[in-house]
Formats: structure tokens, C-alpha cells, sequence
């Protein structure tokens, strides 16, 4: 039966034991092939080069203003090359990022962590071409709901397939909405299906003739460094 009694050991019989350690670590040493020997090494090598790049990253950031790389406070104008390469082409690997911006591969790597920590980077994903798809009319609706509905209707009309935006906005009307169509038709049917929905009160809905711009990413990140410089 065991007891939670800590078992004596005799200092002898530990010391026997700390050699035959000893003597079976190196013999195992032996065994192990000169290639894997090499690896070992180089995992070392590659361990003692990050713990340096790490010290690196930590000094710039303190030079950036950055004191805690997992919540920044503000964007420097590194933060924001970085963004703005990715807005452009977001398959742009780290290295060639490094390489354009001119800082190590490390650096890069740490910043983007930290940018999608603090939230500045929800996600990497494309920008479709809708146009090409085929759903070449644009819809925008404006849409009247029974005040303790609006959650209820913006719920609704995000599982609509050919909606890609929702918005919660003020004024007159309660629900802005966003929707690509591929024919009329198509839009005729969502626009009724829409109305018959009985807490929707009243949709007024109008077309996009022509796209003048449609850029969520790059201008906006400039625009907020110029305010924070001035």
C-alpha cells in the first residue's frame, strides 16, 4: 500500500544510479547518426538566431513607440507599409515583404502578429470581380423596420446570398443593404421577397450606374498616419 511518505534513498545506491545515467547518455551518443547530429545542431543554431532577432524586434518597437507588441496602442508608419502591401496583393509573403521594406523576415513576422492581435488585421482574403462573375448590377436599399426588429430584419438580409453588405445606420431609414444581382429578374424577386416581410415596413431601392471607386484599404491608412503626424 502506498503512503504519500517521501521513500529514503540510500546515497550509494544514488550515486550508482547517476553513473549508470551517465554511462548510457554517452554510450547513446554514439548511436546517434552523424546526420541527425547535424540536424541537432542546426535546430540550435536556428534557436539561438531568433532569440537574437527576437532582442531586435523588442529594441525597434521600443524605438517605434511600441511597448507591448501584443497591444499596441498606435500604428507606425512600418505597421502601415506593411498594410499597405498586403491591401495591394494580400499573397504577398513575408519575405517579400521584408525584402521591399528593407527589414529582416523576423521583423515582418512579429509585426504582422501583433497587427492581428490588436485587430487592425481581421482577415487575409481576395476582391472578387463581380463583373466577371456575372453579377454585373449593383443594388442599394434603404430599408423602414418596426423598431424592435431591426436585429431580426439585418439577420434576414445577411442570409441572403446576393447581399454583401449590411448596415446599421441612422436617420430616416434603419437597415442599409448592399446586393449584386446577375439580371433584373433576379433583383425584382429579392426586392419582393423583401417586402413581404411584415415587420419591413418600406425599401426604396436604386441601382449603381457606374463604379467611381471602391477602395476599403490603402487611402484610409495613409490619410491616418498624415493626422497622427500633424
Amino acid at each position: 500500500m502506498f503512503t504519500s511518505r517521501q521513500a529514503h534513498v540510500d546515497p550509494c545506491l544514488s550515486n550508482q544510479l547517476h553513473q549508470l545515467l551517465g554511462r548510457l547518455c554517452r554510450a547513446f551518443l554514439f548511436l546517434i547518426p552523424l546526420r541527425t547530429m547535424m540536424q541537432l545542431l542546426h535546430v540550435l543554431v536556428v534557436e539561438a538566431n531568433l532569440q537574437r532577432h527576437f532582442k531586435h524586434v523588442v529594441a525597434e518597437s521600443q524605438l517605434f513607440g511600441v511597448s507591448d507588441m501584443g497591444r499596441a496602442k498606435g500604428l507606425d508608419d512600418i505597421d502601415v507599409k506593411i498594410m499597405q502591401l498586403l491591401a495591394s496583393n494580400a499573397r504577398m509573403s513575408i519575405r517579400e515583404i521584408s525584402r521591399e521594406l528593407g527589414l529582416a523576415v523576423s521583423t515582418v513576422h512579429m509585426r504582422l502578429q501583433k497587427l492581428i492581435g490588436m485587430g487592425a488585421i481581421k482577415r487575409f482574403t481576395i476582391i472578387l470581380d463581380y463583373d466577371a462573375l456575372g453579377y454585373s448590377i449593383t443594388a442599394l436599399m434603404l430599408l423602414q423596420v418596426d423598431g424592435e426588429r431591426i436585429t431580426d430584419a439585418e439577420e434576414l438580409l445577411a442570409s441572403e446570398p446576393n447581399v454583401i453588405a449590411v448596415y446599421d445606420i441612422t436617420g430616416d431609414y434603419d437597415v442599409a443593404v448592399v446586393a449584386r444581382f446577375r439580371d433584373v429578374k433576379e433583383l425584382d424577386e429579392f426586392v419582393k421577397r423583401v417586402n413581404k416581410v411584415p415587420y419591413i415596413k418600406r425599401t426604396v431601392t436604386s441601382l449603381v450606374l457606374r463604379v467611381r471607386k471602391e477602395d476599403s484599404a490603402s487611402p484610409l491608412l495613409s490619410q491616418n498616419r498624415t493626422r497622427e503626424k500633424t
